[in-house]
């Protein structure tokens, strides 16, 4: 355990404790409320300990950063993996050193300027208005309604080709809210306002609003802007009562991400073994209905579930071991009726293991995934793992 004074900026790597002098009890207080770390009163100072939220924040004069321990290349990986944005490595240009929010910030105008070299994309807009003069269709029972019956203005219904498009409403928004980002650096800030304005064509969306975007031929090339700005604008900012002054958060969940990508690459793995996947499917555990449960993943196989999968963000060797999660996976097998459960660990080498159920034909198979080794040993693992899913079943 380190101890750091003068804590200007505290830099942690997930998990990671450490104690730190010199913060005030507000800043204590405001730094608990994000959930990012837990803190708590130290004989010198405060021990602030880092969760599974990976990112920075940025509070009262103190910033809060926190590494992946995969790395952030892996981490952005894992993301877009999940969501069919399936990145290649000249797709990541971030330096290792980079902290979370840096490298988003510089990923973000690097695809952006990719996106933007083809020209601004356009499309066409519904517009309804009251205008002085008649643009396609007249909008009849409106004028009516609205107008009693005057000549002028005329309501309207028409369509508009130009920028103001989902599409660079995203890219722009994300773009203004990256910058405002205390820790970026000018040179980004910089490259990031420019585009900023070459998209002024398009109007900004409402804080909390996120469209939902289908790629199509037609804005392919937005793909890895769009992912990124995604990224950022699902981001928040929070408003801690407990600080003097507001704090702002980019905060990324490691579970999630472990959570997402294993249910895609093992659903896509499943799949040369026949049947389907289901993700966070529920089921009852009593014959009321009143307790539910939902695993990660399911496969079904002609009709029937025939494996139940759950991914672990945890280390197998934390001082509680792996009991509760037993439990759990216990629970999943007696609500789908099956003899075993997968419980898949994001984790180092551990060999696989099997924990055969006292008084119940159960079994419990525990596997573990390596995420800091290459792309390609990663996905090899993840068919093995889905080979003995089926084959074992």
């Amino acid at each position: 355990m380190s101890t750091t004074t003068v804590p200007q900026q505290i830099a942690l790597t997930e998990h990671e404790r450490r104690v730190v002098e010199g913060l005030t009890a507000e800043q204590a207080l405001a730094l608990q409320a994000t959930d990012a770390v837990s803190v708590t009163p130290a004989r010198r100072g405060y021990e602030i300990t880092a969760r599974g939220l990976v990112g920075a924040v940025s509070l009262d004069g103190l910033q809060l950063r926190i590494s992946p321990k995969v790395g952030i290349r892996r981490l952005l990986y894992l993301l877009g993996y999940a969501t069919d944005q399936r990145w290649r490595d000249e797709d990541l240009p971030a330096r290792a050193d980079e902290d979370v929010v840096t490298a988003v910030a510089t990923l973000l105008c690097w695809h952006t300027e990719r996106a933007l070299a083809g020209g601004i994309l356009q499309g066409y807009r519904r517009r309804e208005e009251a205008a002085l003069t008649v643009r396609g269709r007249i909008r009849t029972s409106d004028q009516i309604s609205r107008r009693f019956g005057l000549p002028i203005p005329v309501e309207v219904a028409y369509d508009d080709y130009d920028t103001d498009i989902d599409e660079n409403r995203m890219l722009r928004t994300a773009l203004r809210q990256i910058r405002q980002f205390p820790g970026i650096d000018n040179a980004t800030r910089q490259r990031a306002r420019r585009l900023h304005g070459l998209l002024c064509g398009a109007s900004e969306l409402p804080a909390g609003v996120v469209p939902e975007v289908r790629l199509t031929r037609r804005n392919q090339r937005y793909a890895s802007a769009l992912f990124l700005a995604r990224l950022v604008l699902h981001q928040r900012s929070l408003d801690l009562a407990q600080g003097p002054a507001p704090a702002q958060a980019f905060l990324i969940s490691m579970p999630a991400a472990f959570e997402a990508f294993l249910t895609t690459a093992l659903s896509d793995a499943l799949r040369s073994h026949g049947g389907d996947t289901l993700a966070q499917h529920t089921t009852t555990l009593d014959t009321a209905g009143a307790i539910n449960v939902r695993p990660d993943l399911v496969w079904r196989h002609r009709g029937r579930v025939r494996a139940v999968i759950d991914a672990k963000y945890k280390s197998l060797h934390a001082p509680t071991g792996p009991a509760d999660d037993m439990y759990q996976a216990l629970a999943y097998c007696i609500a789908h009726d099956l003899p075993r459960c997968w419980l898949v660990y994001a984790a180092g080498n551990e060999p696989p293991s099997r924990h055969t159920v006292r008084h119940l034909d159960a079994t419990i198979h525990i596997a573990t995934l390596d995420l800091t080794g290459n792309i390609t040993d990663l996905h090899a693992n993840v068919r093995r793992l889905a080979t003995d899913i089926a084959e074992t079943t």
